[in-house]
């Protein structure tokens, strides 16, 4: 359903109940964003508020509304509004063609994870965007999922303060003269509570150091995979990327769309929930 303004969209979203967390949906384009909608609803989110030009509009709990999310400070700005109106409400933040994953995601939906990190005293758990990509996309052409494929291997982990931590690699990594800065680090608290005073930065960050930990204080805790297209079309969209002709390398591995892959590994960490 299509609503005029992000506010009604999200008062709608809000209102629609269920048990799940609710997910927005930001739309730069309209590339996967159907696709990515559907992923988020098989995974257990209770209802999906869609944003952008490119936000799709048909299907069960779906919220969609015009807005402006080319620019990173106005962005942050709206989701710094959505969470604060959705205190108390379990989130969770994706782009069009992102396709997240958690532990057990194909028999556990997110309501059991969200349930469990409530047990362990956690408000946030961290993910990766994992580059999605295949040659067919060299030149302009659409991603394939069939064809989908990632970097296994090439993953860095730089310690900051406290249980904090920049991830780096992938496409990104291997291709660093030509990706944009803004887009070098792939960790982002996915999943996470919306509370009252909290705010999201332009690199998607919460301001609550904690919220952006990679684990509680006193065991690991599980992580997310975001299998993410919209780093590799940036990258594409390079003019100097025009001459290579294939992005593949010995450490790439075909994506099996299950979560039991990126557990064996190492993508994403069960922690605790056994």
């Amino acid at each position: 359903m299509r609503f005029a303004s992000v506010d009604e969209a999200l008062r709608a979203a809000l209102a629609a109940g269920g048990a799940g967390p609710m997910a927005i949906l930001l739309c730069e384009d309209a590339i996967l964003a159907e696709e990515s909608a559907a992923h988020l609803l098989g995974l257990g989110s209770a209802a999906i508020l869609a944003l952008g030009p490119g936000a799709p509009t048909k299907g069960p709990g779906l919220f969609a509304a015009p807005a402006a999310l080319h620019d990173a400070g106005a962005r942050a700005a709206l989701l710094t509004r959505i969470i604060r109106a959705a205190s108390g409400r379990w989130l969770l933040i994706a782009f069009n063609g992102e396709f997240p994953y958690h532990p057990f995601a194909e028999t556990r939906p997110l309501p059991a994870l969200t349930e469990f990190l409530g047990t362990e005293r956690r408000r946030a758990a961290m993910g990766c965007a994992i580059d999605l990509y295949d040659d067919g996309m060299i030149g302009g052409g659409a991603p394939d999922l069939a064809a989908a494929s990632f970097d296994a291997d090439g993953w860095y982990g730089f310690e900051r303060e406290g249980r904090l931590a920049d991830i780096r690699g992938g496409l990104g990594w291997r291709f660093e003269d030509h990706a944009p800065p803004a887009l070098a680090r792939v960790n982002r608290p996915v999943l996470f509570r919306a509370e009252e005073g909290l705010e999201i930065g332009p690199d998607l960050w919460l301001s609550d150091p904690e919220m952006n930990a990679v684990s509680c204080p006193w065991h690991l805790s599980p992580t997310l995979a975001v299998m993410s297209y919209r780093r590799t079309r940036r990258l594409l969209s390079h003019p100097a990327m025009r001459g290579v002709g294939t992005l593949t390398w010995p450490k790439t591995a075909r994506f099996e769309w299950r979560a039991e892959q990126l557990v064996r590994l190492g993508m994403i960490e069960e922690g605790q929930w056994f």
